[in-house]
């Protein structure tokens, strides 16, 4: 199951989770409920930088390697909550809507699910690994306004 929190080793971060619980719905969906606030609106947003770590089994030193940096500079909330992004499915569970760029305040995650078909398309080996995902965005000063750091470990389920 995601474990899913703010980046505590970046300052100026502007976001902060709280109450986050994750359960499993099935063999193979989970689903989120928690809030999380943003504490200063941004001035804008430039950047959208994803940052992925593949382990090996579990979290360490001795098993986790840096695999791609994803950086996107044109369109940003298009791609964040544009029709058919991951950020548009997963926004219509959180209240009040999000926006971009990003205003302060408080937003509720409630019963939200993850669209695995849409996660499979991504051109990444998911099934057997650990991953680290660092979910940053950046003002138009290029500074960081928000910044998540999110675990996932996806397994193969069969239909009986």
């Amino acid at each position: 199951m995601p474990v899913m929190r703010e980046c505590l080793d970046v300052p100026g971060n502007a976001l902060r989770f709280r109450d986050m619980a994750v359960g499993m719905v099935g063999k193979a969906d989970f689903v989120l409920n928690g809030v999380f606030d943003i504490t200063r609106s941004a001035a804008g947003t430039d950047q959208i930088v994803v940052m992925l770590t593949k382990c090996r089994d579990h979290v360490s030193a001795n098993t986790c390697e840096h695999f791609q940096t994803w950086r996107f500079r044109k369109g940003v909330c298009r791609i964040m909550f544009g029709d058919g992004s991951i950020g548009a499915s997963f926004q219509k569970y959180v209240s009040p809507r999000p926006a971009c760029p990003a205003v302060k305040g408080t937003y509720t995650i409630r019963n939200a699910t993850v669209d695995m078909k849409l996660l499979q398309t991504l051109p990444l080996p998911l099934e057997g690994n650990v991953w680290l995902v660092r979910f940053i965005i950046n003002e138009s000063s290029r500074k960081v306004h928000m910044c998540s750091d999110t675990e996932m470990r996806f397994h193969r389920v069969r239909d009986d």
